[in-house]
């Protein structure tokens, strides 16, 4: 489910996106926020495997955090 991506990501490259940030870091600052938005979701089923005990008790905004900050380095290393 985390690395899943919606459908209209399906062709963004994501890293072209760290071109953006020197060039143009308003439209960079907009994308990035864009992309950080659609947890609505995952954060659903995060909660319901907590409730059920399907899943350990742990903060959902710092677990967000670090998947966030996990994937843009990732995505922002040169390979």
């Amino acid at each position: 489910m985390l690395h899943l991506l919606p459908r209209q990501y399906r062709y963004v490259d994501f890293r072209q996106l760290y071109m953006l940030k020197d060039k143009y870091p308003r439209v960079y600052e907009h994308l990035s926020k864009r992309l950080e938005s659609n947890w609505e979701t995952t954060v659903k089923l995060l909660e319901k495997g907590q409730r059920e005990h399907v899943l350990r008790d742990f903060s959902i905004p710092v677990f967000k955090t670090i998947y966030e900050s996990t994937l843009e380095h990732f995505l922002s290393a040169p390979f």
